[in-house]
């Protein structure tokens, strides 16, 4: 309908201005001005309905946009391989305040939805995140090197005994991702814990 191609529209004015003069950003300010609250429910309301081929280009309109109902529709778009880019890009700008919608989706059963909920959060950085991740790294294998890389990121030392339990790990990325992410917090205890741990049984 309408709002399918007035989204895609603004996508494409939004991609001319950037490329001709780096100055999408002002496309994206003029639809934040101008757009209506009820103009911005009917965006959330078609996402539904789009095609892949039109997802990206609604998903990157959404993303100018602010307020908690479309905070609450990019955080379900990280689930759709084809707008995940924009979902996690805009989630990202909002910053700590939606930290509580990504943690939501630590629990999807849908892995990469995981998966991208863990990279938002450690973008974003927010220490609030910091114990469900700690949950994830220690209850969910497939993503233990991506989270380690959030806790990274964030740089709690809360995350450390966690952390440390992994360099044992019996897997040479896991160990890695451990590591850098314990060096990452520059924790006081670590130096004398690494010497300690030289002496180890476990090679």
């Amino acid at each position: 309908g309408e709002v399918v191609r007035l989204g895609q529209s603004l996508a494409r004015l939004h991609e001319r201005y950037e490329k001709l003069y780096k100055d999408g950003a002002c496309v994206a300010d003029a639809v934040r001005r101008c757009l209506s609250q009820a103009g911005s429910k009917k965006l959330i309301e078609r996402l539904q309905y789009a095609s892949d081929s039109v997802l990206p280009a609604l998903a990157l309109v959404l993303g100018w946009l602010t307020g908690p109902d479309v905070e609450a529709a990019l955080t379900r778009l990280i689930g759709l391989r084809v707008v995940r880019k924009e979902a996690v890009l805009a989630l990202t700008r909002y910053g700590p305040r939606v930290t509580p919608l990504l943690v939501q989706q630590l629990d999807s059963s849908d892995l990469e939805t995981r998966r991208a909920a863990v990279t938002a959060l450690g973008r974003i950085g927010s220490p609030e995140s910091v114990p469900e991740l700690i949950r994830v790294l220690t209850a969910d294998d497939e993503l233990t090197v991506e989270v380690a890389g959030s806790l990274a990121q964030i740089g709690d030392r809360s995350a450390y005994r966690a952390l440390l339990a992994l360099v044992g790990h019996e897997k040479a990325a896991v160990r890695r991702a451990a590591v850098a992410a314990i060096n990452s917090l520059g924790h006081p205890e670590m130096a004398a814990k690494a010497i300690e741990l030289l002496k180890s049984d476990d090679p």
